[in-house]
């Protein structure tokens, strides 16, 4: 008695321990979300956070595809920096200051594990608009691999952006790092 106990005691914490982990890894994703955007409203793209918060080689392997893989070592060295700081001022830019206003509507897990955070953003140009950020889990820390905005993938965007620069121009993907670079975001008067 005591034994099928003890087992109906185990089956029960096996079927709602995944449920505890996936509310815990959206609550932390949720947490990851309010942290990048309360550093870009301080207008620091310079900050550890917002260039800790991305997983800058995984967003690098999607937009580069097979490219990644023939790059020297410090091709994607550079790379990384590039699209480090060029994620840093692009998440400035856009929520930055008192230029927008954004609001954390809710988390849902996706099958693969993937967290999306919805978000609506008030923009005085553009209105409201949808962007949802996708959050996943590598080793014990949760990163943003891509963003939506308006539905639309910034990674998939920037994967036919620059094919299209490096099928039109040829080189190494340090070719890309001039158009992948910002102009400093300009203070707010």
């Amino acid at each position: 008695m005591l034994v099928r106990l003890a087992l109906a005691l185990m089956i029960v914490a096996f079927a709602v321990m995944p449920r505890i982990a996936r509310a815990n890894d959206e609550h932390a994703a949720i947490d990851l979300i309010r942290r990048i955007l309360q550093v870009a409203r301080e207008n620091s793209p310079a900050s550890l956070v917002l260039r800790s918060s991305f997983n800058t080689v995984a967003i690098a392997r999607s937009i580069l595809g097979a490219r990644w893989n023939s790059a020297s070592s410090k091709e994607r060295s550079d790379f990384l920096d590039a699209l480090r700081d060029a994620i840093a001022e692009n998440v400035v830019r856009r929520f930055g200051g008192e230029r927008s206003d954004l609001v954390i509507l809710r988390s849902q897990t996706l099958s693969n594990g993937d967290i999306i955070v919805l978000t609506r953003v008030k923009s005085e140009t553009s209105g409201i608009v949808p962007v949802d950020w996708r959050v996943r889990r590598y080793d014990a820390d949760l990163y943003v691999v891509d963003l939506s905005v308006n539905g639309a993938s910034v990674v998939v965007e920037r994967r036919e952006q620059y094919d299209a620069w490096l099928r039109t121009n040829g080189g190494p993907i340090t070719g890309l790092i001039p158009i992948m670079q910002v102009p400093p975001v300009q203070p707010q008067r």
